[in-house]
């Protein structure tokens, strides 16, 4: 493993679990979460104080479809992120209205290839042609690269032939919650392995070839 995305679900007593597809929305359009407000970064540097974590393993993914009015100021704001030594990494790549865009004007260090690219490997002839474009210009941008929704063996395969570096998705492993994650690496079930590089310590699998990613679903009231 090189690394573990937490999924946030909203355990709610009349409308069950919700997906953030529901109330992200919702949360950005009432400005609770707002990438784009002054105190931002003062309180990610304030959690990692409090949680007592390196800001080399934090990795903040942005959505391709949140819309930025203020391109300064976001630019402000992740000069301030890799200053904290936070990757910064674009989310969905590949479905929104200004992907191009925020790679031109925007210091982000990943890409991650949307799932709808990837859930038809290898057989649709179109998506190889696109992931094969994307492998390319992350490349020649210096970004690291993800595939998302990876689920058989055949895919990766492809990916890895591709010269993608991680995959992540259900082939590696299912959403876990927070315990049951520890768990499987108390019992070594999951690995992750470090490895020196230029940038910083990554994380890399031994055994594919590819670093892959795995899912924490933690629950919120």
């Amino acid at each position: 493993m090189v690394g573990i995305e937490a999924l946030l679900r909203w355990d709610n007593a009349r409308n069950g679990s919700l997906s953030p597809s529901t109330f992200i929305p919702v949360a950005e359009g009432s400005g609770l979460i707002q990438l784009q407000i002054p105190a931002f970064v003062r309180y990610v540097d304030e959690a990692i104080t409090a949680s007592q974590i390196d800001g080399k393993r934090i990795e903040l993914e942005i959505t391709e479809g949140l819309r930025l009015h203020d391109p300064d100021q976001i630019n402000k704001i992740f000069k301030a992120l890799r200053s904290l030594e936070i990757r910064r990494a674009i989310d969905d790549f590949g479905t929104g209205y200004s992907s191009l865009t925020y790679l031109q004007g925007l210091p982000f260090s990943k890409l991650k290839i949307d799932r709808t690219f990837v859930a038809n490997l290898p057989s649709s002839r179109n998506d190889v042609a696109i992931v094969t474009a994307l492998v390319g210009l992350a490349r020649s941008l210096d970004l690291a690269l993800v595939a998302e929704g990876v689920e058989t063996e055949a895919q990766r395969t492809l990916l890895r032939e591709m010269g993608c570096e991680h995959i992540q998705g259900w082939l590696m492993s299912k959403a876990l919650p927070a315990d049951e994650l520890a768990r499987g690496f108390a019992s070594q079930a999951l690995r992750m392995h470090c490895e020196e590089q230029g940038n910083g310590t990554a994380l890399r699998s031994r055994s594919s070839g590819l670093g892959s990613y795995a899912f924490n679903h933690t629950p919120s009231q």
